[in-house]
């Protein structure tokens, strides 16, 4: 089974908007992406806000949001998204530095297994 282009480009759309919104008007937005035989990296890198330590864990959790005007939404499905493709979500941020989101995802479509 092959990757939904239409569920990772929103993924990345959502990070990108985090990106966009926690960064001033010299903001820079570095993406990397790399692959190895099994899988895809792609790294979405910011020098914005960055995400206080305390919420690093609940970034990902429905409705939690450090913005006065997010849903909380946003991280939750991109989340979803890279789960279903059997990938998985990483996030380091240092607060005043900037923040990075990196989706390892396999080459090989989700698994089959249950």
């Amino acid at each position: 089974m092959s990757a939904d282009k239409k569920l990772i480009n929103q993924a990345l759309l959502n990070v990108f908007l985090n990106s966009i919104e926690a960064m001033g008007e010299n903001g820079e937005l570095l993406i990397l992406i790399s692959s190895a035989s099994q899988h895809v990296t792609i790294t979405v890198r910011d020098n914005g806000s960055g995400i206080p330590k305390e919420a690093l864990g609940r970034v990902f959790d429905p409705f939690f949001t450090t913005k006065e005007a997010g849903t909380g939404l946003g991280l939750c499905i991109t989340h979803q998204i890279i789960q279903q493709h059997s990938g998985r979500v990483e996030v380091e941020s240092r607060v005043g530095v900037g923040t990075a989101i990196r989706f390892h995802i396999p080459t090989y479509g989700p698994s089959n297994e249950s």
